[in-house]
């Protein structure tokens, strides 16, 4: 009697499976150096968004930014450094 690991369709399944299996891993859209990249991505944009909340909360609450015209326009000139068409801006740096 036959081992069962010499039979001819068990090693070619076990070959297509493996050569599927690294062509999943290597050649095709979805590897695994796209998949740790797009996950980089992914934390670094969920920090950016947490860094921002986190200035956002410092000094003010969303919600009051949002219900509060007078805040917001403060927070802008503030913060982001924003101001009408017809203001000049200056900014001191202090070195």
């Amino acid at each position: 009697m036959k081992s069962f690991f010499k039979r001819p369709l068990f090693l070619l399944y076990t070959g297509t499976a493996l050569l599927f299996v690294l062509y999943l891993l290597i050649v095709s859209n979805h590897n695994l150096a796209r998949h740790k990249e797009l996950n980089g991505q992914i934390a670094d944009i969920q920090r950016k968004i947490n860094t921002t909340k986190n200035q956002v909360n410092v000094r003010y609450r969303y919600i009051d930014l949002l219900n509060n015209p007078a805040k917001l326009e403060q927070y802008g000139r503030e913060k982001l450094n924003m101001h009408k068409p017809d203001e000049d801006m200056y900014i001191f740096v202090y070195e």
